[in-house]
Order: C-alpha cells, then structure tokens, then sequence
C-alpha cells in the first residue's frame, strides 16, 4: 500500500506520482485535496488501543534496496509458516525530500541522522504476551537483515530514527546521535553529572580526564 502527499492541487500530485501510476495500482483511492490534519488520520485504524506490538526502526541508509525489502518479507513470511498466528507483520518505507533538511550541517544539532533518502522500519502485531521475547527477537532481526542488505554510504547512514528504535530509547544512545555523541556527553557533564534526565535515549556524563 502506498500513501502518497503532495501538497499542492490534486492534478499536480498525479503527474508528480506518475512513477507509481505506472506500477498500476490494484484498487485506487483517487487523489483529492484534503486537510493536513484528516490525511495524518490514515493510519489510525492501524494504532487503535488493545493488542501488542514491537516496531523497529532500520539503520539508516542512503537508499533501500528492493533486494532488502525482499530479503524482509521473505524472512515474514517464514515465521507465519511456523507462526500461523504472527501473521500481522510488515515493513514501512517512509520517503519525504530531505534538501532543506540537509542543508544544515549534522553537527548544528544533536541528531545527527538526517539527510538519508528514506527510514524504514518493521513491525509485528501479535496478542499473546507469552512470545514477547521471540516477538522483539524476530523483529530486531528483520532490521538487521534490511540494514545489512543494504551498504552504508554516508556519514548518517548506520544512524537509526529514535522513535523508533526501542532498544535506544533505554541503552544505547550512541545510534541515535551517532557522531555527536562525544561533544554531548561533555554537555551532560556540564549541566547533568549526576543523570538525573536518565530517561528516553538515556545519555551517558562524560567521564572526568
């Protein structure tokens, strides 16, 4: 499934879209101008409450490859045949132009991933919470998979969007800031040594030379 946005009128957005059009699409939702805020609505049939889920960001990549996409979906595929019931699982390829985002430099601000052509991340649905650890197991492994596949190029690739990476979020904040992680552990020494701020990509006081 593709949600395309183009902000602009609807004809543009077509002749913009064409590369998708060409795919030919199975079932077709005519583009429309619509508010920003009932397009942002879209997905929210996918976050209603209740159920359980693990989403994982990729490492970021300068270009996602159709052979890590593929790579992904067959290794979904193998655990719905030996999990029947973990059958709601998928990737997520988010692609929005990144010129004005990469005309600041990486190191003017404390996230230094930007600049990549595309995140993308994987997921798995599921109810029971007895497979919790084979749930987050498996996905992980899927990222792995998606990152390996697809070679680094740039200075921000290997990086990964903090939103979503849950493993981050509590230890490692090295691959969320990448690069600047040195100067801002400094920073922490200076105004937090004591880590009291110790929650959500949790940064480390640098140590006393």
């Amino acid at each position: 499934m593709a949600l395309y946005f183009f902000n602009g009128d609807s004809a543009e957005g077509r002749k913009a879209a064409k590369k998708l059009y060409d795919v030919g699409p199975v079932v077709e939702r005519p583009m429309e101008d619509l508010p920003f805020a009932q397009a942002n609505s879209f997905q929210n049939e996918f976050q209603a409450h209740g159920g359980r889920r693990y989403i994982k960001g990729v490492k970021n990549r300068s270009k996602i490859s159709a052979e890590a996409i593929r790579a992904v979906l067959q290794a979904q595929d193998e655990l719905i045949k030996s999990n029947p019931t973990l059958n709601r699982s998928g990737v997520i390829l988010e692609c929005t132009p990144k010129r004005a985002v990469a005309a600041v430099p990486l190191e003017a601000t404390a996230y230094s991933g930007r600049g990549t052509a595309a995140e993308m991340s994987v997921f798995l649905f599921y109810a029971d919470n007895a497979v919790d650890g084979l749930v987050q197991n498996t996905v992980r492994q899927w990222a792995r998979i998606a990152a390996e596949t697809a070679p680094a190029s740039s200075v921000s690739d290997g990086l990964c969007y903090g939103n979503l990476d849950p493993d981050a979020a509590t230890s490692d904040a090295s691959t969320v800031f990448g690069p600047n992680y040195k100067r801002l552990r400094e920073v922490k020494r200076k105004y937090d040594p004591d880590n009291i701020f110790n929650k959500w990509h949790p940064i480390q006081p640098a140590s006393l030379a």
